[in-house]
Formats: structure tokens, C-alpha cells, sequence
């Protein structure tokens, strides 16, 4: 499922307001995919989008993701220990 089919019937259903929140939605999830094929290189993936580098700051922000890689959440290590292999 490409966005979340949340659509509550107890009222009015506009169709304007579901398709800007799935188009973000689609928006969000293919800018991330773009930026962690290129190493979150934000130049070489505005330029993989097709849209300038200062739109894709805009979207970035727009879509609530970390303006750069070393603002994200860094991934635990698998053995506990930091900066050690299993052949020290």
C-alpha cells in the first residue's frame, strides 16, 4: 500500500484532501528511497528527482525528515560494542 487508507465516512469526504494527503505521503516515502540510494547526498538526489536542490530542501522540511543524515537516528550496533570487530 503506497499511503495509509484511513477515510472516515462520518462525514463529508473530500476528495481534494485525501489526494494531498496520499500525494505527501508518496511524495515523502520516494524522496527518502532517493536520498538513502545516494547516501543522503541531498545534490545528486535532487538532480536523480529532476527538481532543484533548493525544492528538494523544501520538501525535506515539508515532509518532516531529518535536513541531513547525521540528524538521524544513528543504527544500534549489533554486538553492543562500538568501532570493534569480532577479529579484535
Amino acid at each position: 500500500m503506497l499511503f495509509r487508507s484511513e477515510i472516515y465516512f462520518d462525514g463529508p469526504i473530500s476528495l481534494k484532501k485525501i489526494t494531498r494527503q496520499a500525494t505527501r505521503e508518496l511524495e515523502r516515502k520516494v524522496i527518502l528511497k532517493v536520498l538513502q540510494a545516494n547516501h543522503w547526498n541531498r545534490k545528486r538526489a535532487a538532480r536523480a528527482l529532476s527538481i532543484s536542490y533548493r525544492a528538494l530542501l523544501y520538501k525535506i522540511r515539508e515532509a518532516g525528515l531529518p535536513p541531513n543524515r547525521s540528524s538521524r537516528k544513528p543504527a544500534e550496533p549489533q554486538d553492543g560494542v562500538v568501532g570493534h570487530s569480532a577479529a579484535d
